[in-house]
């Protein structure tokens, strides 16, 4: 069954893509021009004279312009030359117009006259013809002058490629290798191919970058740059030595907390058993001499004088025991020590303990450290410090310990992430530091040492371009007074334009004869460096070699040279296609029913569906509502003032005069008082009194209560009754014959299958490229022009921080990480609990009556998170 109403859909569309290959099978795939194996021309010497010196573009572009004067100028050259014929039968071949017989026989013919009938190889001819149209199509590939030069000369290329696909003997194998379609045919659509020998760059990136291949195989390096590789390492020599020193005095506090273990129980075990000797030996004169001094002690009295109580003392002095007396060599003894510390952790114990004088002179001489060595046998040596138990050393070892790790984090450098906003976009910030590519430091340190063979360490570190650098692998091998050492890393990030080497070849040196280091970069390119002899604490500078870069005089071609189409990468060939499905068919599918009918009989099949539904809903609400407000107020106010105000005035004025005569003299007497008395009082009185009572009271209740009941009955019925009947009974009548009569019927219901048919439509080929666009550079003006305010920091794990910060888990954290990380994230600490507490205990008793006191049993109180140590 077919139809016709199909209703195409696309499914999806996809692209098929092709990578570009060569063709393994260059004369038998006729969809390849290539120029035949035989022809060479001027090109082809000039690029192998070369030998890989400069760029192969280079090198063509200047034999161009030699072969400039000898070349096709113009089309119309080509056109009015041998080659003209050809030109047009080319011309057809490009636009895919039909070639006629006249077409095939004279290409058949042209090239027929190039070539040896018997070998089908090319004669003089033939090689000069095809060398003269090759330089023609090279010179106007590499110069990009006259485009339709180029056309015409590929157009006549093309009509030679058919007279050699005549001339090809037809086998098997070149009917395979040009696929569906018939070698001529595959001719007619040929693609001319250029000489891989001629446009390849067969040096990779040393042919591209030249000149940086010869600046990186040169040792020297500036000045300028000089000192900053020296100043980078001299700083990270102090990070690595605080970071050395500190995990060997670990070691070191290791070491003396097992001897202090060992030398408190050897202690004690030597004084139980000097102590029960000493039992042994005068155990029965003790026990003489205590009851003698008992006797003593009753005879004496109150009343007993002073001399009779010395001659009693006198009198047990003949009883008087040797006391015990217990010796135990010093807890920090030079050959105790020796015996039992690595000769690593004992040589720095002799530089952290003995004087300054002593160990300047274990570094002078082999004498001076011979007398050393001779003077810790003999124990005569003395520390500069008050240094005589262990606990007091260890507590100098975690000072010291404590001091390197401040040092290391003081001046190891935290790499910060630093971004700028931009427009709501976050910019990460490039720190633009001058740098040199490939340009390296190395020291190597070595203390002094007594009794290790070595105590020593090396740092390297070198700089590169950027992040492609990686360090995949890397080798050290050295030369040295030990033998020869060899350490393998890998998986070395780049870290500020820089790759930093952990500490090595440690404890492995005391002086290197000879060291390589051998590197891998994760971009495929590998480099080394070697030095010879070096030096104590010497900083070496220098430049990495690139392995197969140029000689620095192999050439003189100067600057770095770019190919034109930089950013750009062709993917290969690709068929844009899309599936289109449409209906092609309905075909009988399975089996879904079978039905048998009786004869006679009377099926009758009803089905009845029916859909009943019903709903209440009941809605009870209630609300009730008290409110009661008592309010009082009382006010009172007093006020009296009282104001009395009395003026009194009292003045007074008296005058009087007496006269006397008494018969001899006159006696005249004049006199006045005057008397003024004035007194003012000033009395108020104000009475005011206000009172004011206010009393409010007010009550409200509120009961509601409502009950809402909805009953919303909805009864749907459906009912749908379908009936199927079989009747098989039949109507026979006494005319009808006996065939006529029911016969048993059997039914086959079958499903019914959609066959699809599905389509691929090819759109035609693309060229896929993949094109790398750079970072517009307005935002960089715009970040580089932006307050520093605006800019933010990326916290940093601890977790992934560089040593000296990093701090991995909550174990390896110590006091000054802590603080340091604190401070980087503005953390207060809280106090750390001491490290020892000294508690107190009174204990008090009453002798007994042999005047021993016996044991006192007292709790003693100890501070939680404590314990009691003997």
């Amino acid at each position: 069954m077919s139809t016709n109403n199909n209703a195409s859909q696309t499914l999806f569309r996809f692209v098929s893509l092709r990578n570009p290959q060569l063709t393994e099978t260059k004369r038998r795939n006729l969809g390849f021009i290539h120029r035949p194996s035989g022809v060479k021309g001027l090109f082809d010497e000039a690029i192998a004279n070369d030998a890989g010196k400069n760029l192969k573009l280079n090198v063509l572009s200047q034999v161009a312009r030699q072969f400039e004067n000898t070349s096709f100028k113009t089309e119309k050259e080509v056109e009015t030359s041998d080659f003209g014929q050809l030109l047009i039968i080319g011309r057809k071949i490009s636009k895919n117009e039909k070639l006629d017989d006249f077409h095939f026989k004279f290409t058949k013919t042209f090239y027929g006259n190039l070539i040896d009938l018997g070998s089908k190889e090319l004669n003089s001819k033939g090689l000069e013809i095809f060398q003269t149209l090759w330089n023609n199509f090279i010179f106007q590939v590499v110069i990009q002058k006259d485009f339709y030069t180029k056309e015409a000369i590929g157009h006549v290329l093309k009509a030679l490629h058919i007279g050699f696909a005549q001339h090809m003997e037809i086998d098997e194998d070149v009917i395979k290798a040009n696929g569906e379609k018939k070698p001529l045919e595959n001719a007619l659509i040929g693609k001319i191919v250029l000489p891989t020998y001629l446009f390849s760059e067969d040096n990779g990136l040393n042919a591209i970058t030249s000149d940086t291949s010869r600046s990186t195989s040169e040792d020297n390096i500036g000045n300028i740059a000089q000192q900053r590789l020296i100043a980078q390492a001299e700083k990270n020599l102090v990070v690595s030595k605080a970071t050395y020193r500190k995990e060997s005095l670990i070691q070191l506090k290791s070491e003396l907390q097992s001897l202090q273990e060992d030398y408190n129980k050897g202690k004690n075990e030597a004084y139980e058993n000097a102590y029960s000797d000493y039992l042994k030996t005068y155990g029965e004169a003790l026990q003489l001499f205590e009851r003698k001094v008992l006797a003593v002690e009753k005879r004496i009295t109150p009343e007993t004088s002073e001399e009779e109580k010395e001659k009693l003392y006198e009198s047990l002095k003949e009883f008087v025991v040797r006391p015990f007396e217990f010796n135990y060599f010093e807890e920090l003894s030079s050959r105790y020590l020796q015996q039992n510390l690595s000769p690593k952790s004992f040589d720095l114990f002799v530089e952290i303990f003995l004087s300054s004088d002593f160990v300047k002179l274990s570094k002078s001489t082999p004498e001076a450290k011979s007398k050393i060595i001779s003077e810790i046998g003999a124990n005569t040596f003395q520390t500069n410090q008050h240094v005589d138990t262990f606990q007091k050393a260890i507590d100098t070892v975690e000072r010291e310990i404590s001091s390197e790790s401040q040092t290391a984090i003081e001046n190891g450098r935290l790499q910060q992430e630093q971004y700028v906003n931009v427009g709501g976009a976050s910019i990460p910030i490039v720190n633009n530091t001058s740098k040199t590519p490939l340009a390296y430091s190395f020291v190597a340190y070595n203390y002094y040492s007594i009794y290790s063979e070595a105590r020593s360490f090396a740092d390297f570190s070198f700089e590169v371009e950027d992040t492609s650098w990686n360090v995949s692998n890397a080798k050290i091998s050295a030369d040295t007074d030990l033998g020869h050492v060899e350490e393998k890393y890998s998986n070395i990030t780049v870290s500020d334009d820089k790759i930093i080497f952990p500490t090595s070849l440690i404890n492995k040196f005391q002086n290197i004869n000879k060291l390589l280091i051998e590197v891998i970069f994760s971009n495929g390119r590998e480099a080394y460096m070697e030095l010879s002899r070096l030096g104590n604490k010497e900083v070496y500078t220098g430049k990495l070699i690139l392995k197969g870069a140029a000689s620095p005089d192999a050439g003189s071609q100067k600057g770095s040279s770019k190919r034109k189409h930089f950013g750009i990468k062709r993917l290969g060939v690709a068929d844009y296609m899309k599936v289109v499905q449409s209906v092609h068919a309905y075909v009988p599918g399975e089996v879904s029913n079978i039905e048998n009918v009786m004869a006679s009989e009377l099926r009758h099949k009803s089905s009845v569906a029916r859909d009943y539904s019903e709903i209440i809903d009941t809605t009870s609400k209630s609300q009730e509502t008290e409110k009661t407000s008592d309010t009082g107020k009382t006010s009172r106010a007093d006020m009296q003032t009282e104001v009395a105000k009395e003026l009194e005035r009292q003045q007074a004025f008296n005058a009087h005069t007496r006269y006397s005569f008494d018969g001899l003299t006159n006696k005249f007497e004049i006199g006045a008082d005057y008397a003024n008395n004035t007194a003012q009082h000033d009395s108020t009185r104000q009475a005011v009194m206000k009172s004011q009572e206010i009393t409010e009271k007010a009550m409200e209740k509120v009961l509601t209560k409502i009950s809402e009941e909805r009953v919303q009955k909805i009864i749907k019925e459906y009912t749908e009754t379908n009936v199927h009947e079989f009747d098989n009974r039949g109507k026979v009548t006494n005319t009808d014959s006996s065939d006529t009569s029911p016969k048993h019927i059997t039914g086959v219901y079958r499903w019914i299958d959609k066959k699809m048919k599905n389509q691929i439509y090819n759109y035609g080929k693309r060229t896929m490229f993949e094109f790398m666009i750079p970072e517009p550079a307005k935002l960089h003006r715009l970040s580089s022009a932006v307050s520093k305010g605006q800019i933010l920091t990326a916290p940093v794990d601890p977790r992934k921080a560089e040593r000296p910060h990093n701090m991995p888990n909550p174990k390896a954290a110590t006091k000054e990480l802590l603080e340091y990380w604190a401070q980087i994230y503005g953390v207060q600490l809280t106090d750390l609990p001491k490290e020892e507490l000294q508690i107190n205990q009174n204990i008090t008793g009453s002798p007994n009556t042999t005047g021993d006191f016996g044991p006192i049993a007292v709790p003693i109180n100890i501070t939680q998170n404590y314990t009691a140590k003997k």
